[in-house]
């Protein structure tokens, strides 16, 4: 069956950054359809030697919001992305669809916002190599006039769709990636479900978590929303729900109704536990750590119990006395998610509890 819409693109265009930046310049990258900007500062010096020496690959890919809308209303105004884009275009013309991390780069690169890493750099002009140094704290205008020149005239590829669907907008994201593999917690990120948009949020509501766990770069491949769905879906696992979590549970998870889970109290206890973690000692705090304080307070643990249940944690993860059947440690245990990992791990949290719970 032919659809009331289908996805509908231009030829690619081969322009150079200046006039990619110009024509581009009000767009925006939904974080439902697109990586969020992650890159650190080896990303983006690698990028930066790459358009040196015109080594760029990929296309940049844009919704042209306005025939997107209009298309929209006429075929599909049901659709789920009309309203979204319509929001979006009291601010933008342009969806990014791919191409965010660069395009914000090259932006910050001509814009001068950019501080090039001091050091001798490499620049194709022509045939020829040609090499120039680059200063303490130096950015695009410090450059030399001709690397200036060279760098705004780079070819870059430019894709625009001119119609699409909500859901059409991940399977595209998830195509264009396919050679450049995505992983599976990006992919659950472009799932059309309620969990990928509450996981977002939930990353935005606990970033001091996150920055405590892994620090500034938290968004780097969507560690920090994984983060937060493994500590769900483990705080699932019980006695009676023995198992482990891995991305295929996930996956699933991402498909179940959020209904079934109580989101008000999830959110509720990831604020709670923030608060306890950010005055915690570092010998206290790492992913693991974290999640297991996270499983004791979705399964019993009084918030006002936790500085307990954390102290004696710790001397469990350091007792090599503690182990199952086959002499597996805590410690050990605490290094993955599953099922035999959870089998001791949960034994360790439950013991805990009832520990704390009989104290004062």
């Amino acid at each position: 069956m032919i659809p009331a819409l289908f996805p509908a693109k231009k030829d690619p265009q081969l322009l150079q950054i200046q006039f990619l930046l110009q024509m581009f310049e009000a767009s925006e990258a939904p974080e439902w359809v697109q990586r969020p900007v992650a890159w650190n500062d080896k990303d983006r010096k690698a990028y930066f030697k790459s358009i040196l020496m015109n080594r760029t690959e990929g296309s940049f890919v844009f919704v042209d919001l306005h025939s997107s809308i209009a298309a929209l209303e006429d075929k599909c105004p049901g659709d789920r992305a009309l309203p979204i884009f319509k929001e979006m275009i009291s601010r933008v013309d342009w969806l990014t669809l791919d191409g965010n991390n660069r395009f914000t780069f090259i932006r910050e690169l001509i814009n001068g916002d950019y501080k090039i890493p001091k050091g001798v750099y490499q620049v194709i002009n022509g045939d020829a190599v040609v090499e120039f140094a680059v200063g303490s704290k130096q950015s695009f205008d410090d450059l030399p006039k001709f690397v200036q020149k060279l760098i705004k005239e780079r070819i870059c590829v430019a894709v625009t769709y001119t119609q699409v669907t909500y859901e059409d907008l991940p399977a595209i994201f998830l195509n264009l990636n396919s050679g450049c593999p995505l992983n599976r917690q990006e992919k659950r990120n472009a799932f059309c479900t309620e969990w990928s948009e509450w996981i977002r949020t939930m990353r935005k509501e606990n970033a001091p978590l996150l920055l405590r766990v892994f620090g500034p770069d938290y968004k780097k491949r969507l560690q920090g929303d994984e983060f937060l769905v493994d500590a769900i879906a483990y705080s699932l696992v019980t006695n009676d729900t023995l198992g482990g979590v891995s991305q295929s549970v996930k996956d699933k998870l991402y498909y179940t109704d959020i209904n079934d889970l109580d989101t008000t109290q999830y959110s509720i206890l990831f604020d709670d536990l923030m608060t306890i973690v950010d005055g915690l000692d570092d010998k206290y705090v790492s992913k693991s750590a974290v999640h297991n304080y996270f499983w004791m307070l979705v399964n019993g643990l009084p918030i006002t119990k936790l500085p307990a249940a954390v102290a004696l944690h710790y001397e469990a993860y350091n007792d090599k006395s503690i182990t199952n059947d086959e002499g597996d440690t805590f410690k050990w245990a605490c290094g993955g998610m599953g099922a035999k990992n959870n089998e001791l791990r949960i034994q360790v949290l439950n013991e805990i509890i009832q520990n704390v719970n009989v104290l004062v």
